[in-house]
């Protein structure tokens, strides 16, 4: 894991920071469940969603702290929330309103309002046998290329003011850009994205390339420098601890003799 996050920095570069890139893949892995032997592939992943799109790691560390957690309980994977934010990202939504607007659609996807469902009926997403077409038969969320499908071939053949009002009123105003841009790249749009960051998905070999010259072998030396203080910081710690309350037992004894008459 650690190996990863360093990789993952050198990859971003020295603006976004070892602790940054730290607190990213552990929220990353916290976020879905993830383990420490899957640091590397989320570094791959995120750094291919980076370099595919035109969004940055930060991009992708505010707009997951504003979606993870809700993607992983509808049951969507990382694979298809990093590809969402790039997606999005291309599109010019970007960072926390990426993530908040396309939390804001997941949680809609099955009709909140009876307005929502009559209108989810009415352009083929939602039956009263089936109920929302964007969960299988057995409860569970499609992938994101085939939520984008169906959004697309639903909406598809409507006006610019009929699906902007459908959009609205199945979602809400905040999900509004996220649906719309998923309608808008439909399977094709999405598949290619998920391409691109699988091709472009190589942390070790990205942070090989941004380090290969003098900025780079810099930014490298203080990344290890940061990670020799945290370590060191750690093993020393308990050793500090002793000594400050050694320090504490003695200046406490001395108040109590300068007290003494």
């Amino acid at each position: 894991a650690a190996k990863a996050t360093l990789q993952m920095s050198a990859a971003a570069g020295p603006e976004f920071g070892v602790a940054n890139s730290a607190a990213l893949a552990a929220d990353a892995l916290n976020m879905f469940g993830l383990e420490g032997k899957d640091a590397a592939k989320v570094a791959d992943l995120l750094v291919g969603a980076a370099n595919a799109s035109s969004i940055g790691l930060g991009d992708l560390k505010f707009g997951l702290s504003a979606v993870g957690s809700v993607a992983n309980t509808v049951g969507l994977s990382i694979d298809d929330t990093a590809t969402a934010l790039a997606v999005f990202g291309a599109a010019g939504l970007k960072g926390s309103d990426a993530g908040t607007s396309f939390k804001t659609m997941l949680t809609r996807l099955n009709p909140q309002t009876k307005e929502a469902t009559e209108m989810m009926q009415s352009v083929g997403l939602w039956t009263a046998q089936a109920g929302s077409a964007f969960f299988d038969a057995e409860g569970k969320m499609k992938p994101l290329n085939e939520i984008a499908n169906l959004l697309a071939d639903s909406l598809g053949g409507l006006s610019k003011e009929e699906q902007l009002t459908a959009i609205n009123t199945m979602f809400g105003s905040d999900a509004l850009r996220a649906a719309s841009i998923l309608m808008t790249e439909g399977k094709p749009g999405v598949d290619a994205m998920a391409g691109a960051i699988a091709k472009q998905g190589d942390a070790a070999r990205v942070a090989g390339e941004m380090t290969n010259n003098l900025s780079g072998k810099w930014g490298a030396l203080t990344g290890t420098i940061d990670t020799l203080k945290i370590k060191l910081g750690e093993a020393l710690l308990p050793v500090a601890e002793k000594v400050v309350g050694i320090l504490n037992q003695q200046v406490s004894g001395f108040l109590t003799w300068l007290g003494t008459p």
